[in-house]
């Protein structure tokens, strides 16, 4: 049967609608439900990540109640670190102190220790919240800085600069 132009013509109009129909079931459809689930899960991270940020905030301005310690006992603290790091699943990657500074007319010296670490949200903030509860040594945080990881973004890496105050 040859087709002529008439015939061709006939058929075409169908065939389209048919193509778009069949496109937007197989492609587009499932592309929207996917891109609507991502969303979702980006707003969910938005709102955790603020309220990381709120506790991170609501622990700096926290009243100062643990005590002094000496140069010789900064390891002992570092390590306190690490263990509540690794109870609350926060993967350390990089923990670099810096030379100890001393702010004019105060009787102490400030440690500032460069860290940026790998965790979820509620890690994070329950780590930073113990480290009100050490006792070996006052901490505060001085710079803060969180991005989610990434391969997964329900993974934060956090930049955080923790200041440890030395006895003079």
């Amino acid at each position: 049967m040859a087709l002529d132009k008439k015939t061709l013509i006939k058929f075409s109009g169908p065939s389209a609608v048919l193509g778009v129909l069949l496109f937007f079931l197989f492609v587009y459809a499932p592309l929207r439900g996917e891109l609507k689930r991502q969303s979702v899960d980006c707003l969910k991270i938005e709102h955790e990540t603020a309220q990381a940020r709120s506790q991170a905030a609501s622990f700096r301005s926290q009243e100062v109640k643990n005590r002094f310690i000496s140069e010789a006992e900064v390891s002992v603290a570092l390590d306190e670190w690490a263990r509540q790091a690794k109870l609350y699943r926060v993967q350390f990657l990089s923990l670099t102190p810096g030379p100890p500074q001393k702010e004019e007319g105060e009787n102490y010296r400030v440690l500032p220790v460069e860290l940026v670490t790998e965790s979820g949200y509620e890690g994070l903030g329950r780590f930073l919240g113990a480290l009100d509860e050490i006792r070996k040594g006052i901490v505060t945080v001085g710079d803060f800085a969180v991005k989610s990881g990434q391969k997964d973004p329900a993974r934060l890496e956090a930049r955080l600069t923790l200041l440890l105050h030395l006895a003079e």
